[in-house]
């Protein structure tokens, strides 16, 4: 009976040693992809909120939406998702300097979005499309940050007003009155108060004007100023597509740009140089992106983005700017099968063959 006891005990010994020693395929570790670099521009939020497992970002990312991991920064997020930096930037109220938080929750479909947009056309003025969508040239400057002198540029995507029926249904007064207050403050006094110093200029009755209700003299006012002045939003949207482009490497091609590769890759040797193709400013410079390993990418004019991937090293850091032909990187091979440079142009967020624009060799 003792014997019996004996090798039960042993076999049951041997089976938990087993499952204890058995080796994995893979550890956690493996699944976790290239090392995350932080961002300057990313604000760590406490442990919980950073609690995202990879198959919940997949989830969320599928229905629409992406949840902001460490590294990575508002470019790279819309240079994934094949968006426009700027029009991720609009559905999600996000404002320069583009700060996003780990853990954040981004909208990535603009279908999904309340707010109604609107991408700019050759021959577009700030004063044409605000009139089209019954806005004011001042409250379309507000809600899109346009610059004092009302520059607008072809391809640009602004936001118009929302896509709810109840808020498309409110008459031009109503519009202005709720929209108006949150505009610029520098922007709000100079729509009615410069109407109101005319006024007293010409000798009109100030006092007569003031007995009326106040919101309809904000809108007459509002009015007056958009159609006495309206060649001061007439200014035509420009095309910034004045980016002189240079090669990166010069070395072979090894894979053409195709529905599956949205640039080109180059081949070189490990350590070479990979220059900046334009001047322009670096907004990532990490390794958050999985697939492209050690990647830059470079903003030039607000209209275009070149990325550079499989860098060995990393030379520039986010927020500096850079001139055409500067050394950004080392040529490397990281997430690559080989020693090369992956080089993309991007144009408003969509990628574009990076050979219609690079000199002909």
């Amino acid at each position: 009976m003792n014997k019996n006891w004996l090798f039960v005990s042993g076999m049951i010994l041997l089976v938990i040693t087993g499952c204890a020693t058995s080796d994995r395929p893979y550890s956690p570790a493996d699944l976790t992809g290239v090392k995350q670099v932080p961002s300057r521009t990313v604000k760590t939020q406490p442990k919980r909120q950073q609690a995202y497992s990879s198959s919940t970002r997949n989830m969320t990312a599928a229905r629409g939406y992406y949840v902001v991991k460490p590294g990575d920064t508002l470019y790279s997020v819309a240079f994934a998702n094949n968006m426009d930096y700027q029009t991720l930037a609009l559905i999600n109220g996000i404002k320069p300097p583009y700060t996003i938080n780990v853990g954040q929750r981004l909208l990535t479909d603009t279908v999904k979005s309340e707010q109604k947009l609107y991408r700019v056309v050759k021959g577009d003025t700030v004063y044409n499309i605000s009139k089209r969508h019954n806005l004011t040239p001042a409250q379309l400057a507000s809600m899109n940050g346009i610059d004092k002198n009302f520059n607008i540029r072809i391809g640009q995507m602004l936001v118009v007003g929302r896509k709810s029926s109840a808020a498309a249904a409110k008459p031009a007064a109503a519009q202005n009155r709720t929209v108006a207050p949150v505009s610029v403050a520098s922007s709000g006094n100079k729509v009615s108060s410069a109407p109101a110093s005319s006024a007293r200029k010409s000798g009109s009755s100030a006092p007569a004007m003031s007995a009326s209700s106040k919101p309809a003299t904000s809108v007459t006012s509002s009015s007056q100023k958009d159609n006495s002045s309206s060649s001061g939003y007439q200014n035509v949207a420009k095309n910034n597509a004045k980016v002189r482009w240079t090669w990166p490497y010069n070395g072979k091609i090894i894979e053409g740009y195709s529905r599956n590769n949205k640039g080109i890759d180059i081949s070189g040797n490990k350590g070479d140089s990979v220059r900046s193709a334009a001047k322009g400013k670096i907004v990532y410079a990490g390794n958050a992106l999985r697939g492209y390993g050690n990647l830059i990418i470079i903003n030039h004019d607000g209209d275009y983005l070149s990325a550079y991937a499989h860098n060995d090293a990393i030379l520039v850091a986010e927020g500096q700017s850079v001139e055409s032909g500067q050394v950004i990187a080392r040529m490397g091979n990281t997430d690559a099968k080989s020693v090369r440079l992956h080089f993309e142009i991007r144009h408003n967020g969509e990628s574009v063959n990076p050979l219609s624009y690079l000199p002909k060799k």
